[in-house]
């Protein structure tokens, strides 16, 4: 991007082709993301059937990468994080206005006696979490295992024997954010993994699932060879791995893949009105928050960019499937950015508003 960053608009955060959500902090930019899919309760189709809360402090990720997937229809809800140990206020107050529906889960023990769910807590949250939210009228369950990989396992189980799973790395989120998208677009399990081992939770539920295919989401940085190897050993499904030299790159290359199951990847690579929306590569919290956009209506990937730039990668991509037109007309596209301008500045924004307008020749 060529000369000085432009300042911020003063009456609106939006443009014509680009929406932007975001609050002051992670817990406000969660309840941004679910005002925006679920707004009024009141209305049937537009009440959410569950919420998932999640600890949105640090460089604890790896929970609401797994919770993804709880998004996704039947369940259909938003992930709204907290502090660990006490409940957002501003969650409390989401949560009394969404007042989820709540839904039958099947507990894999017991499939005679479905537990009706209205908020999933999922990881490493504090008693008092859980105390806080039945106080508000809540029934609520508990996905927590004795470490992040064997929390992932849970999640997992309780979706069912499933003939897709993504691998994602356990360790960092940078790679691993595209896969969360997908995993809510879809409702297929995220596992977790160390770069250079397989941990048990992780490969007993790949043993278990009956040959799954398997999708490994990151560079051998992230996840190494000797862990696809041992993949591979594990299931007579498909083993792919979606790479790139940057994460930005990753999500654009999720958001071309098409496996050859059909059963993975969004597949976009032809000029029509796409949805898209994009997070900061290092904001895990915006971009998870904003799995919304990838579940509901426009189902938009998820493409990663810089605070102060987009990469070349996404620019490309993005120009390769905005469709041209003699004059404006449908099919349009249209950016969510997800996100303050702390993490994603105005100045990207307009530029995404440039390159996601129609193309006129």
């Amino acid at each position: 991007m060529q000369g000085t960053a432009p300042r911020c608009l003063p009456l609106t955060s939006q443009t014509t082709v680009t929406t932007r959500v975001a609050g002051k902090d992670a817990a406000a930019t969660s309840v941004a993301t679910a005002e925006s899919g679920w707004p009024e309760p009141g209305i049937p189709e537009l009440r959410a059937g569950v919420a998932i809360v999640v600890r949105g402090d640090g460089s604890h990720f790896q929970d609401a990468l797994v919770a993804s997937a709880l998004m996704h229809h039947p369940r259909n809800g938003p992930i709204l994080f907290t502090d660990p140990n006490n409940l957002d206020p501003i969650v409390a107050a989401e949560l009394h206005r969404l007042s989820p529906r709540g839904v039958e889960i099947p507990m894999p023990d017991d499939q005679d006696r479905p537990v009706g769910v209205q908020v999933f807590l999922v990881g490493d949250l504090g008693r008092l979490i859980e105390q806080q939210v039945q106080r508000l009228g809540f029934r609520t369950l508990r996905l927590q295992g004795d470490d992040v990989f064997e929390t992932a396992a849970l999640v997992a189980r309780l979706l069912g024997p499933p003939a897709t799973l993504i691998l994602a790395s356990g360790e960092t989120f940078v790679e691993a954010l595209p896969a969360a998208a997908w995993s809510a677009h879809m409702g297929q399990p995220v596992l977790l993994t160390r770069r250079d081992q397989l941990p048990p939770p992780t490969t007993q539920t790949i043993q278990t699932a009956g040959n799954p295919n398997v999708y490994l989401v990151g560079s051998e940085r992230t996840i190494s060879a000797a862990v696809e190897r041992t993949v591979r050993e594990l299931t007579e499904g498909i083993v792919a791995r979606i790479s790139g030299a940057t994460p930005a790159e990753i999500s654009v290359e999720l958001s071309r893949f098409r496996s050859p199951a059909g059963d993975f990847g969004w597949g976009i690579t032809e000029p029509a009105g796409w949805g898209f929306r994009f997070s900061a590569v290092d904001a895990w919290q915006s971009a998870v928050a904003g799995n919304v956009f990838s579940h509901l209506e426009h189902h938009a990937p998820l493409l990663l960019v810089e605070r102060d730039r987009i990469p070349g990668a996404v620019e490309e991509y993005i120009r390769s499937v905005n469709p041209r037109h003699p004059e404006p007309q449908p099919p349009f596209m249209h950016g969510f950015v997800v996100g303050p301008p702390e993490e994603v500045a105005c100045a990207v924004q307009f530029r995404l508003e440039f390159l996601l307008r129609t193309v006129i020749e």
